[in-house]
């Protein structure tokens, strides 16, 4: 019996030496992992340019989200708060100025809010107008 049977996905014929292995075997390995590696860092790069675009992009759909789902006894004065916390808290995550625990609990509070089966209420618009702002670097009511 051979003690080294052939592999499934590398057949050899019987008597057949094993293949010996060598750089040439790991170079097209070591090019294709470096050149992945390029890619992603170019990505990256790319992802930090494109970040304030991107930020704003996001907070408009979540904007446009919330505004719809929006309670009847939420002011006129609110909805043109919320308007402006909105654009000052994309504006300062685009631009790398918000504290990440902060823009952290924002992710969460909005993820509980926008629930589809979840509906606004006035409390939720002021606790999300108060995170906003202070993901936005201001005091609430600024």
């Amino acid at each position: 019996m051979d003690p080294n049977p052939p592999s499934p996905f590398n057949p050899r014929l019987p008597g057949q030496p094993p293949p010996s292995g060598g750089k040439s075997r790991t170079r097209p390995l070591l090019i294709g992992c470096g050149a992945a590696f390029v890619l992603l860092g170019i990505a990256a790069v790319i992802l930090m340019a494109k970040l304030p675009e991107l930020a704003d992009w996001v907070f408009e759909r979540l904007e446009q989200q919330v505004m719809a789902k929006l309670p009847p006894d939420v002011t006129p004065e609110e909805r043109q708060r919320l308007d402006v916390a909105f654009d000052a808290a994309a504006q300062a995550i685009g631009e790398n100025k918000a504290d990440p625990n902060k823009a952290q609990e924002l992710n969460t509070v909005l993820m509980q809010l926008g629930q589809p089966s979840h509906q606004l209420t006035r409390e939720d618009v002021i606790k999300l107008l108060t995170m906003l702002e202070e993901v936005a670097g201001k005091k609430p009511g600024d």
